[in-house]
């Protein structure tokens, strides 16, 4: 709507009420677009109740979007509500979400009354950002939150952490949130709140070590009985999460967020900003302290800032460590320091101190391109709290002047097509008054504008040729009746995370031929393609350095022996229904029951990594072949998706690998050849009272297994002739057999082992 819109009465979407053993309905959207607002009415998408007392629950609230470019008469800001339905005696609906949007303003005014969410890893600018009293919003982790002018909290903000319960790619990777703003006001009944928003339960590099199930967990200071345990992290610049505490009867503790905030002119808080970890119970430790990071012009007010360990007041239980807290400044107003606290968790052993630092000296940050490889017209942004004026510079090919902006929170736009591609190193100067430089801050990046940059949704039948260099930045999507085409010889590089989805209904066609494949690589891999990086050819690209091609159902991928895909994370699912190969340029990871069909050959490369969700398997069906055959030198891994030891990636449980994590390859009647293998943790399901081997033969299957380790299985590490039984045979040499639960070789009446 362009002109007015009068409210004196309700615009609703609520849901309906229930009875009985009944669930209320979700309230509904609530979008309005206007020039201008005005009355005494109000906005609602309210979940419906359940009024019958102990029988039924109250549906969700809905979510309300209000956009407008003056409300100066309008009173139903705290009236408009997305509230769930209430449940007599039984859970409420939670509530939705709502803002108010005033686009007056470049980037928006916005205003939260009730209830509002940011996702996870994403990217946000507004001009000014109110969270008002009685009102709460959440924040994803790994999210980066731009507010030009003022942010202003009253209620309560919760900034989450993503990466929190397994490692990635080897290492702990957990993020929290980052704030920029030109001010910040947390008022007293405000809060900027990571408690417990670290590390999971037995999670983080400073978890309890197995066996110690009642440590607190460390960071910037050891847990409680985990003297043995060494911190980690920034004490300058902490940006890590808390670990969580470990436990073996009662409830382990989890450690708390990261929570950074960059403010250009005034930071006052008179509430609360923490991210401390939580309590434990029982034989279990507390969470360690998470990381608050402050980099202010001016700080004020008289609140408190708190990373400390979470505490057990049980006999039996241990204190999280502390966290780490650093605070830069420029002037300060009398601010209190004592106010800063990383506090050991008390417990039977209390958590250690954690680190505090808080110095006078100017920061500036680098704020975008978050991503290496750059093209075309690039935003750049970066923050300085002290200094009048900045000047960003590049050298590489060339070396010249990019932009120059206020001593804050600036950006500007550099298009890349203007200079030659290449390696550049851009410096941030910050400058007084007068001219004289306080800080530079460097930064590489590389230009590369001479490949065909795609991501996003394809809106057309799309036709690449192998006279381009294809490159993602972000995931490709092909949605239903869209066609992408790949010729012959064409080469698609791809920069770290990123992926190809066919969706339902649509296609994708890359078939090569023998002198000319189709290859689908990282853009690291200088191989083919040219040394798109211009790294001179150093860069080592690894499997797993992109996400691969996923196909949802009903989607249709066509390819054949001549399309290669390498250093990928690829995901198997459902039936194989052509002869396929699996390369050790990449990693593999099969959800659910992966079906090998009948007349189909299978053939696993040496040094490849295959990893199995929960629950998962291989089933070879009758008339099918499986070959596995690495060499002493690349033996093949069949294992767990949550072991980070071998493959780098890990899965998201928060569990360790532990056997019966995947069930079984089962050779049905069909015939398997496994050689330098390397096979753990299946053998499952866990709980099941049907003893699974990780290999199962039946029917008249014919497998080989040789110079191979089978380890840590469930139940069997090889079974035999179940459940049908009846002329399989198995012939085993020169192999391991250790840690399997059950017994390592299992035969049953009727089968054949060597």
């Amino acid at each position: 709507m362009s002109g007015t819109l009068t409210n004196n009465g309700v615009i609703s979407a609520n849901g309906a009420g229930a009875s009985n053993d009944a669930g209320g309905g979700a309230g509904g959207s609530v979008y309005v677009t206007a020039n201008t607002l005005v009355g005494t009415g109000a906005f609602t998408a309210n979940g419906g109740a359940n009024s019958t007392p102990s029988s039924g629950n109250g549906g969700g609230g809905g979510r309300m979007a209000v956009y407008y470019a003056s409300a100066a008469s309008f009173t139903g800001f705290t009236a408009s509500t997305v509230t769930g339905g209430t449940g007599n005696g039984n859970p409420s609906g939670a509530s939705g979400t709502s803002a108010f949007f005033d686009t007056s303003a470049a980037n928006n005014n916005v205003s939260v009354y009730q209830n509002f969410a940011i996702p996870a890893n994403a990217t946000v600018q507004y001009n000014g950002l109110t969270v008002a009293g009685g009102a709460s919003m959440t924040i994803g982790g790994g999210t980066q939150l731009a507010v030009t002018q003022a942010l202003r909290v009253t209620g309560n903000m919760v900034l989450q952490s993503i990466n929190t319960t397994a490692e990635i790619n080897g290492s702990w990777q957990g993020k929290g949130v980052t704030i920029l703003a030109g001010s910040l006001q947390v008022d007293a009944s405000g809060a900027l709140n990571a408690d417990g928003q670290g590390y999971a339960v037995q999670a983080g590099p400073g978890a309890g070590a197995n066996g110690y199930r009642n440590n607190g967990g460390s960071y910037g200071g050891a847990g409680g009985g985990m003297a043995s345990t060494t911190t980690y992290g920034s004490a300058t610049a902490p940006v890590d999460l808390g670990s969580g505490g470990d436990q073996y009867s009662g409830t382990g503790g989890l450690g708390g967020g990261a929570i950074q905030l960059l403010v250009s002119r005034t930071l006052t808080n008179n509430g609360v900003i923490s991210a401390n970890g939580t309590g434990a119970s029982n034989i279990a430790g507390g969470g360690a302290g998470g990381s608050i990071y402050i980099a202010a012009n001016t700080l004020a007010g008289t609140g408190t800032f708190m990373a400390s360990g979470g505490a057990n007041l049980t006999p039996s239980g241990n204190g999280g460590g502390g966290g780490r807290i650093a605070v830069d400044y420029v002037t300060d107003t009398g601010f209190n320091q004592s106010a800063l606290a990383a506090s050991g968790g008390t417990g039977a052993v209390a958590g250690a101190v954690g680190t505090v630092k808080y110095v006078n000296t100017p920061t500036g940050v680098w704020v975008q391109p978050t991503a290496s490889v750059i093209h075309d017209a690039t935003t750049l942004q970066w923050f300085t709290d002290a200094g009048a004026t900045t000047t960003v510079t590049a050298s590489g090919p060339e070396t010249f002047t990019v932009a120059t902006g206020a001593g804050d929170f600036s950006s500007a736009t550099w298009d890349t097509t203007q200079v030659p591609d290449g390696a550049y190193q851009l410096l941030l100067k910050v400058l007084d008054a007068a001219g004289n430089v306080l800080q530079e801050v460097p930064k590489a990046v590389v230009i590369n504008n001479s490949v065909l940059w795609y991501s996003g949704t394809l809106t057309a039948n799309t036709h690449w040729t192998a006279a381009n260099v294809y490159a993602l930045d972000g995931n490709l999507i092909i949605p239903a009746g869209i066609t992408l085409t790949i010729d012959p010889g064409t080469v698609v590089k791809a920069l770290p995370g990123t992926e190809i989805i066919v969706q339902s209904g649509g296609t994708l066609s890359a078939l090569g031929d023998a002198s000319n494949p189709v290859i689908f690589t990282t853009f690291d891999d200088s191989s083919v393609g040219g040394n798109t990086d211009f790294n001179q050819g150093i860069s080592v690209p690894s499997p797993g350095d992109w996400s691969g091609i996923v196909v949802l159902g009903g989607g249709t991928y066509d390819s054949n022996g001549n399309t290669e895909l390498r250093y990928a994370q690829t995901l198997l699912f459902g039936t194989i229904s052509a002869n396929m190969t699996l390369t050790s340029t990449q990693n593999y990871e099969v959800s659910g029951n992966l079906i090998v069909a009948s007349g189909v050959t299978l053939t696993i490369q040496p040094g490849t990594v295959v990893k199995f969700d929960i629950g998962g398997g291989i089933d070879v069906q009758a008339g099918a072949t499986l070959l596995a055959n690495g060499t002493l030198a690349q033996p093949i891994y069949f294992t767990s998706i949550n072991d980070s030891s071998i493959g780098g990636r890990t899965g998201s449980t928060g569990a360790a690998a532990a056997p019966g994590d995947w069930n079984s390859i089962l050779i049905d009647a069909a015939t398997a050849s496994f050689q330098h293998v390397q096979m753990q943790y299946g053998g499952g399901p866990v709980g099941s009272s049907n003893q699974a081997g990780m290999v199962e033969t039946d029917g008249t299957a014919t497998v080989t297994i040789a110079s191979s380790t089978l380890v840590s299985s469930y139940a069997i590490g090889i079974q035999t002739g179940y459940p049908n039984g009846g002329g399989d045979t198995v012939t085993v040499t020169d192999s391991t057999f250790y840690g399997n639960e059950d017994r390592a070789i299992n035969v049953f009446s009727g089968s054949t082992v060597h």
